[in-house]
């Protein structure tokens, strides 16, 4: 997929965007586990997924990740984790279904298809990320029970929460992103999706 200028002008913004919007930290503690935070830093990311596809969004989140490593390494991972498998399912997805897209003639059947995908993104994403924190908070904090046991919870219950955390999390910032990107001006958009 070759770029134009205003493109590769579009995604260097968003990038930046999500970069900023990381680093001062906009962000409020999920109640049940404090350490882990819901922010809006990740809707510039998603449009870039859904406007421009894999390569850019690719290089969008490793951009990013490097950026934010600056202040937390590792919180840096986890949101890496989270931009990666959120971002990149949903370009594929897009990728895949392109020609059904491209077919529906109709702005709000092409928003009800991404509606879905970013539902479909939203699951892949919270599944991934549960099992992500299963081995990774073992690796970088102690056993799992152990963790677990700080919060008054058992390991499955840990797993749970950050399952429903990542549900929610994913939802703030793909609704966001769908909904920003659908109001976006027809020349800025792709041309599925287009009014």
């Amino acid at each position: 997929m070759k770029l134009t200028s205003r493109e590769i002008a579009n995604i260097s913004i968003l990038t930046a965007l999500s970069a900023v919007l990381m680093l001062i930290g906009v962000e409020y503690s999920f109640v049940y586990l404090p350490y882990l935070k819901f922010d809006v830093a990740e809707i510039p990311v998603y449009m870039i997924s859904i406007m421009f596809g894999i390569s850019p969004t690719i290089i969008s989140v490793i951009i990013i990740t490097l950026i934010v490593a600056i202040r937390n390494p590792l919180g840096a991972l986890f949101k890496f984790l989270a931009l990666f498998i959120n971002g990149l399912t949903i370009a594929i997805l897009i990728k895949i279904f392109k020609s059904m897209l491209e077919k529906s003639q109709s702005f709000k059947k092409s928003l009800t298809y991404l509606w879905i995908i970013g539902g479909i993104s939203i699951i892949i994403r919270s599944v991934a990320l549960t099992i992500a924190n299963y081995y990774l908070i073992a690796v970088f904090w102690g056993p799992l029970d152990q963790i677990s046991s700080l919060y008054g919870y058992t390991v499955g219950l840990l797993l749970l929460l950050t399952f429903v955390f990542n549900i929610i999390q994913g939802f703030i910032n793909v609704a966001g992103a769908i909904l920003v990107t659908a109001k976006l001006p027809p020349e800025w958009v792709p041309d599925w999706l287009r009014r």
